[in-house]
């Protein structure tokens, strides 16, 4: 989860919710003599997000229709949170996965375990939400 460095986000503007790579895992080996444990984990379904202010998370269109997409009512002040100096929303992000595991003895797949039981991973980030505003007057006035 990334909340894009050094920029505060608006109230009322559309804040684009991702991850900065694919949240699929690659399987990992270690070996030790002729035993080679690999393993692996498998998203299960859609990232679960809460953005910190109470309202529903995926509450605007995903334009980029790879994340949630999200817009603040109020600014983040009073927010214990800090992000840029600012109090800031904490914004999570909930994926489950199921793991497995395969054994192999001199190169031969010896046992194998597709599930092993669901994981959940959290990634947080916290994110600055400033409110702007404007008066408008008719040209010439």
């Amino acid at each position: 989860v990334n909340s894009r460095g050094e920029v505060a986000s608006l109230v009322g503007v559309t804040t684009h919710l991702s991850f900065d790579g694919p949240i699929e895992v690659e399987p990992v080996s270690m070996s030790d003599g002729p035993i080679t444990v690999e393993v692996w984990a498998t998203p299960t379904g859609e990232v679960t997000w809460n953005t910190g202010d109470g309202l529903p998370a995926c509450n605007a269109p995903d334009v980029a229709d790879d994340g949630c997409a999200h817009v603040y009512e109020h600014s983040s002040i009073g927010q214990e949170a800090v992000h840029i100096g600012l109090p800031a929303y904490t914004i999570t992000a909930e994926i489950d996965y199921i793991g497995g595991y395969t054994v192999y003895v001199n190169g031969v797949a010896a046992f194998t375990d597709a599930d092993i039981g669901g994981i959940q991973r959290t990634a947080e980030t916290n994110l600055a939400v400033n409110e702007a505003q404007a008066i408008n007057r008719p040209a010439g006035g």
